[in-house]
């Protein structure tokens, strides 16, 4: 239910740790940069990050527009979110994992919210029809009511409880039914 501004600017302190991101040495760096950037970040910034980021951790948080805009205030987030995800996947690819370390790649993360709210199908669809199959998803049950969930819209009052572990595993089954199978447990 928080409000979100889309379109702001990086802050100075991330410019700052941009710019010297960038201007480490021709031979790189001895630690592998990872982020979990705000999916809903314009396409500018995102790409100053090129070459940079060796693992992007974005969360895919919801599946219709409207939803978004009720529970987070988020205009256009669905648009926006699978613009950045695009990306990101353009960048750094599939997750790489080597020796049990993750090299280089995406982590889609996906909170599953109870009735459906997150949209799971619309966002397995997308991930594994627009980016790839061999996508890394870690779907994730953790999701607990707080803050002003009891004032959602009743048409979204089923924001109000925790998910049960059939939502939980209803989701995973729709990944499932995608090809989607890295990084998905029960």
């Amino acid at each position: 239910m928080s409000q979100h501004q889309p379109g702001l600017p990086l802050t100075p302190r991330c410019r700052l740790s941009l710019k010297h991101w960038i201007s480490l040495p021709e031979w790189g760096s001895p630690f592998q940069s990872c982020i979990t950037p705000v999916v809903m970040m314009p396409l500018k910034p995102l790409r100053l990050l090129d070459g940079v980021i060796d693992i992007y951790m974005p969360d895919a948080k919801y599946g219709d527009n409207e939803t978004a805009y009720a529970l987070s205030g988020a205009a256009n987030y669905v648009d926006l979110m699978k613009e950045a995800l695009r990306e990101m996947h353009r960048q750094v690819g599939d997750l790489i994992i080597q020796d049990g370390i993750a090299e280089r790649g995406m982590i889609i993360r996906h909170l599953v919210l109870p009735g459906k709210l997150a949209g799971t199908e619309q966002v397995m669809k997308f991930i594994a029809e627009d980016l790839s199959r061999e996508s890394y998803v870690n779907i994730m049950l953790q999701y607990r009511p707080a803050w002003k969930v009891h004032e959602a819209d009743p048409k979204y009052r089923a924001i109000q409880k925790p998910i049960t572990y059939s939502e939980y595993e209803q989701a995973v089954k729709i990944a499932l039914s995608y090809g989607l199978t890295r990084g998905i447990s029960w």
